[in-house]
C-alpha cells in the first residue's frame, strides 16, 4: 500500500532571540551572535525533530511550513538576533535547508504580515530561494491558503486561526474555525476538505470529529515579552508528521519537546 507523509513545521520566527536559530550566526559587519541558553535548547530540539520526522517517514515526505518563518521587525520589539531582515532570511534558509533537501515537494504558507511583511515578501523570497512549489495561477512561491490532496484525502492549510487566553477553552477557537469553514463550503456547494491545518496560536491542539478534523501546529518560539503581557499559554515546541495510509484516516504524529521548567525557581 502507498503511504504519503507530510512533515509540518510552523512559527519558526527565526530572528527572534526567543526562537530557534542555527548556531554560528554571523552578523552584518562580521561579528558573531552567540545563541542564548533557550536557543541552544531549541536548536537541539530542532535537530532531534528533523531526525525523528525523517525516520518516521522513511525520508519520503512532503514538507509544509505553515507560516511565520522569520520574526521580522514588529510592535516595537527589541528581542532580536538582528533587525536586519537579510540576516533573518539567511538564517531561516540555513535552518530549513536540511528538511527541504530531502523533501519530495515543499510548500510555504504565508503568515502574519507583522512577521512576513505587508505582502508576505520575506516569506515569498525565502520560499523562492528554497525551491518551494509555485502557485500555478499566480506564479508565487508561497500561499495564503493551500489545498492538497493526499491519497484521496483533502487537507486545507492556512496560517491564521482564532486564539484564546483561557486554557480550558483551547478547543473552542478550533471548533469555531471548523464550523466557519464547513459552513462556507456548504453555502457555495463545495466539498469540504477532510482536514484543516493551522499555525499562529503556538499551542498544539487537535480536534477530530467523525468526518472532519482540525489541528494547530506547535511552534519554535518560546514566550516573548508580548506573550507574557497577554498572559498567553506557554508555547508548545515541536512539529507534526501526518501519515495517510490507503485504508485509514489521516494520522497525526506530534513530536513535542518538554521544557525543563515553566519559569525560574529559587530556594530561599
Amino acid at each position: 500500500m502507498r503511504t504519503t507523509n507530510v512533515i509540518l513545521v510552523s512559527d519558526t520566527h527565526v530572528g527572534s532571540d526567543a526562537a530557534v536559530a542555527p548556531p554560528n550566526v554571523r552578523l552584518d559587519r562580521g561579528g558573531r551572535y552567540e545563541l542564548n541558553p533557550s536557543q541552544r535548547w531549541l536548536y537541539k530540539c530542532w535537530v532531534e525533530f528533523c531526525a525523528k520526522a525523517k525516520d518516521i517517514t522513511g525520508r519520503k515526505y512532503i514538507l509544509v511550513h505553515v507560516g511565520d518563518i522569520v520574526d521580522g521587525v514588529h510592535h516595537g520589539s527589541k528581542e532580536y538576533i538582528s533587525e536586519n531582515l537579510a540576516i533573518q532570511r539567511r538564517l531561516a534558509i540555513e535552518l530549513l535547508s536540511d528538511l527541504v533537501k530531502d523533501a519530495q515537494k515543499t510548500y510555504f504558507i504565508r503568515g502574519t504580515k507583522a512577521h512576513s511583511g505587508a505582502a508576505a515578501e520575506t516569506e515569498e523570497s525565502i520560499a523562492e530561494a528554497l525551491g518551494g512549489q509555485r502557485d500555478e495561477e499566480t506564479g508565487a512561491y508561497s500561499f495564503y491558503e493551500l489545498l492538497l490532496r493526499v491519497n484521496g484525502r483533502r487537507i486545507h492549510f492556512a496560517h491564521h486561526v482564532p486564539t484564546t487566553r483561557a486554557f480550558h477553552y483551547r478547543t473552542t477557537p478550533l471548533m469555531s474555525e471548523l464550523s466557519r469553514q464547513l459552513s462556507a463550503a456548504i453555502e457555495w456547494r463545495f466539498a469540504p476538505p477532510d482536514m484543516y491545518v493551522r499555525g499562529h496560536a503556538h499551542v498544539y491542539t487537535y480536534v477530530k470529529l467523525p468526518l472532519y478534523s482540525i489541528v494547530v501546529c506547535p511552534a519554535w518560539q518560546l514566550r516573548t515579552s508580548f506573550s507574557y503581557r497577554i498572559n498567553a499559554i506557554p508555547s508548545t515546541i515541536g512539529g507534526l508528521v501526518l501519515r495517510q495510509e490507503d485504508w485509514e484516516d489521516m494520522h497525526v504524529y506530534p513530536i513535542l519537546f518538554r521544557p525543563k521548567r515553566l519559569c525560574s525557581e529559587y530556594v530561599v
